[in-house]
């Protein structure tokens, strides 16, 4: 159930599903190794930086922004969960999910970007942490129209906070077990669905508004990078805002 969440998460960031067929190590080029720290989000982007950017996704055959792959390892909500152990855990996961060094081992692993990667001397992690800042970025500069973010967190910390409470309740409560097993299920969702979004805001409240401006003027050539989706892809945060 988890996966849901952060699949939705994904959904937000505009990041492209993109299956590369796998291969042995043996037929891998070696990988290029990053040259210092890993950028961040919280970074500035620059125009060379936007061009590599371009130049490298634009060399795969699907031309699109590969995805954020889940970890493997995740696992998924327990009806004995504690409150404060699901929002710990929602938070490292997703920090999990954007770990461009984790990402970025997993793309060295994918027959086309590999070579990709290799040919453009681009190291996996440092293209890992290249694509989420450029993917916060373009998020940001589109949610700045839709909402206050500042706003957006205080909401999520005060859903975390009011289901919590529920939680309590339902374990005092005299509900039949199994009752309170489903009713103490669906809150924890809830609580895991807020603290993976409290995240995700927290994560794009650090963009720098000149990153935001930058990939605005590079919007027709980001366009046919990111997914051709035709629904909003904001449409479910404006309505758990709502």
């Amino acid at each position: 159930m988890m996966r849901s969440i952060w699949c939705g998460v994904c959904v937000l960031m505009l990041l492209a599903v993109v299956s590369g067929c796998g291969s042995s190590s043996s037929e891998l080029p070696k990988p290029w190794e990053a040259s210092g720290p890993l950028r961040t989000p919280a970074d500035k982007l620059t125009q060379p930086d936007l061009e590599h950017f371009l130049k490298i996704v634009r060399a795969h055959p699907q031309q699109r922004v590969p995805e954020f792959s889940p970890a493997d390892e995740e696992q998924g909500v327990s009806s004995a969960d504690t409150a404060a152990a699901l929002v710990q855990a929602s938070q490292q996961r997703f920090r999990q999910l954007f770990d461009p060094q984790r990402q970025g081992d997993l793309w060295a692993e994918d027959r086309d970007w590999a070579r990709i990667l290799h040919q453009h001397h681009a190291a996996p992690s440092e293209f890992a942490a290249l694509v989420a800042s450029v993917s916060c970025a373009v998020t940001r500069a589109r949610l700045d129209s839709r909402t206050d973010l500042t706003e957006l967190s205080r909401i999520a910390h005060d859903e975390i906070k009011q289901l919590s409470i529920e939680l309590r309740e339902i374990d005092s409560s005299r509900q039949s077990v199994r009752e309170k097993a489903t009713t103490r299920m669906q809150t924890l969702l809830r609580i895991g669905r807020a603290a993976a979004l409290l995240e995700f805001v927290d994560l794009l409240r650090q963009v720098p508004q000149e990153n935001c401006v930058l990939v605005k003027q590079y919007a027709e050539q980001l366009r046919p990078l990111l997914p051709s989706n035709q629904s909003d892809p904001f449409a479910e945060l404006v309505e758990w805002k709502r």
